[in-house]
């Protein structure tokens, strides 16, 4: 509050004077404002980012600040220089958010959310961060097992190992390419038929792929393609040649009937037409 005294002079009466005081209490308030002169930054695997935040006290009393633990991305670290301190009216105190980024980073933008709280008001600000680590897609296909010699009519396995070694995650997208791509089904660990995959940084799946050729496949060597899209970059696509021989199926008999060679002599059917027009034209002579 404020004390004021009043004094009052008389420009008679020998100056005659009195007085009065008073006092004028207010009601404390309590604002906190928290600014950044930058919230955004490129970072790296392995690097500590320093954020900078002011926070200042718009209130007319002391304020009792409280920075609680900032949320981060999983695996990351987040600490303040200074998270809890008392602020005068008009007073403003620098501290920083030091963000240790691990070395196994997804890439893209990373957010962090840092509160700023008055133990007196309850009010909070919210400061938002963000570190951008720079996208790395690397998907590697290996060929595990081959299906081999597969007899047309019945199922022959591929396994076909997958491996995230970038820095982003990815939809998979799983086509088969070819002109006997009809003949192959993707299947995952569980069996079920799959077209896409989800895989994080340092995934490893391994993926079925069932060959079926047709019951009437003549025997021949052929292939299919495994074509792997990435999400991150749909311009970018990862492909593996699977080989096989196809066996001719036991059920399916080719064997090629032969015609009968032709006579050197006339049929019977030849013979009897001659002998029936020779005796008609010996028989119109005598008549006539």
């Amino acid at each position: 509050g404020i004390f004021l005294k009043l004094v009052g002079v008389s420009s008679l009466n020998n100056k005659f004077s009195t007085f009065d005081s008073f006092t004028i209490l207010t009601n404390p308030t309590y604002i906190l404002s928290s600014t950044t002169p930058s919230n955004s930054k490129v970072g790296a695997s392995g690097e500590t980012i320093p954020f900078q935040l002011i926070i200042t006290n718009l209130g007319n009393d002391v304020d009792y600040v409280n920075l609680p633990s900032p949320e981060l991305p999983s695996g990351w670290t987040g600490t303040y220089t200074d998270s809890s301190f008392t602020l005068q009216p008009s007073e403003s105190k620098t501290i920083y958010l030091n963000v240790k980024v691990p070395e196994n980073v997804f890439g893209g933008n990373n957010t962090i959310t840092s509160k700023v709280s008055s133990d007196q008001s309850g009010q909070v600000e919210t400061l938002v961060f963000t570190v951008y680590i720079d996208e790395k897609a690397d998907i590697d296909i290996e060929l595990v097992t081959t299906a081999g010699v597969v007899t047309a009519g019945t199922a022959g396995t591929f396994k076909v190992s997958l491996t995230n070694n970038g820095n982003t995650r990815e939809t998979l997208s799983l086509k088969m390419e070819g002109k006997r791509s009809s003949w192959f089904t993707i299947f995952d660990a569980q069996g079920e038929a799959i077209d896409s995959l989800i895989m994080v940084p340092g995934d490893q799946v391994q993926v079925s792929i069932e060959v079926r050729p047709p019951l009437t496949q003549a025997a021949s060597d052929t292939s299919g393609t495994l074509n792997v899209t990435l999400s991150s970059d749909t311009s970018k696509s990862v492909k593996l040649s699977l080989p096989l021989e196809v066996l001719k199926s036991d059920l399916i008999d080719d064997t090629v009937v032969e015609e009968e060679e032709d006579s050197l002599l006339p049929s019977l059917g030849v013979i009897s037409t001659l002998l029936i027009v020779s005796l008609i034209s010996i028989f119109r002579r005598k008549k006539f």
